[in-house]
């Protein structure tokens, strides 16, 4: 019975160990519920910087639009992009990045014309915006 309790403490020991050191390794962003008592939830998505750069370094741009066009003081332009199978748009508002996945053809065309909206940013928010990844 002593050493069945003995090896029961030295397998609790390692799992604790173990569970330690993924806790440690792991930015606190990724942790959720880390309690006593509590569910271990890692945050497996991407962050939206990596994506973003990775989308502009290792995709292949298909149409873009410039500040000339867009004629806006807050859109300072937009991109699609199509990487690893995926289209994303990549919008400058103001003085900041944003990214835009699964944007469909009809959505960036009805974004480029006059599709029923007088401003492009009218045409943002019915038709870009919409499409927020799902990254932290």
């Amino acid at each position: 019975m002593k050493n069945l309790i003995f090896l029961f403490f030295i397998i609790t020991s390692i799992n604790v160990s173990a569970q330690a050191y993924i806790i440690k390794s792991t930015p606190p962003s990724q942790l959720y519920g880390i309690g006593k008592g509590s569910a271990q939830v890692f945050d497996s998505r991407p962050y939206c910087n990596t994506l973003l750069n990775n989308v502009k370094n290792y995709g292949t741009e298909k149409a873009a639009i410039s500040e000339q066009t867009l004629n806006s003081t807050w859109i300072k332009y937009a991109q699609i992009f199509v990487y690893e199978s995926t289209a994303y748009v990549i919008v400058k508002l103001k003085y900041k990045e944003y990214i835009y996945c699964d944007v469909s053809v009809d959505d960036w065309q009805s974004f480029m014309k006059d599709s029923g909206y007088s401003s492009y940013g009218d045409r943002y928010h019915a038709y870009i915006k919409r499409n927020t990844c799902d990254c932290k």
